[in-house]
């Protein structure tokens, strides 16, 4: 996620203004990313401490996702 969200930016940085228009696809993809980004299941730091968790045997949180 990181790497692509990377990637599209570089585009979105170099393609101008007109690609924050709704109608364009770089932009859309961009937005996507970003929106994405924001999910859980992209979390590094808490995907790890839940992969821990389980490596260890300790109980995990109804909060925590699987």
């Amino acid at each position: 996620m990181r790497q692509a969200l990377h990637a599209v930016s570089i585009i979105v940085e170099g393609a101008g203004a007109s690609v924050h228009f709704t109608d364009s696809d770089i932009g859309r993809i961009h937005r996507d990313l970003v929106t994405l980004k924001g999910h859980v299941v992209y979390d590094w730091d808490r995907a790890a401490q839940l992969a821990g968790k389980i490596e260890a045997g300790i109980e995990r949180l109804v909060t925590d996702m699987l």
